[in-house]
């Protein structure tokens, strides 16, 4: 399990996010990517998404409950659950609001 940096959220669209690279030792890698709070807790409502190597340099859009349970300015993590396979690192880049 891993998480983004936190970073402010301004208004009630999905974040965003872009894998870049996943790489390794895995045959095929893949995670569990959800917006979580600052404090690593979950919003009211949380959505999931699964990302692999099929998803590289593909924006992805993430629902979230984020700026509807805290308002303006709240600030939000992304958090990755890995397969179960430790041996590979994800990449990318991602904003807290819709590009």
């Amino acid at each position: 399990m891993d998480y983004t940096d936190p970073r402010p959220k301004y208004d009630s669209t999905s974040a965003w996010m872009k894998l870049k690279d996943l790489s390794g030792f895995a045959t095929n890698p893949s995670y569990t990517a959800s917006v979580v709070k600052e404090n690593y807790s979950n919003f009211s409502k949380t959505w999931y998404y699964t990302f692999s190597k099929s998803n590289i340099n593909q924006g992805v859009y993430l629902s979230n409950h984020a700026y509807e349970d805290n308002g303006y300015g709240v600030k939000v993590r992304i958090k990755a659950v890995g397969d179960g396979n430790n041996s590979f690192y994800g990449s990318g880049d991602w904003s807290p609001d819709s590009i």
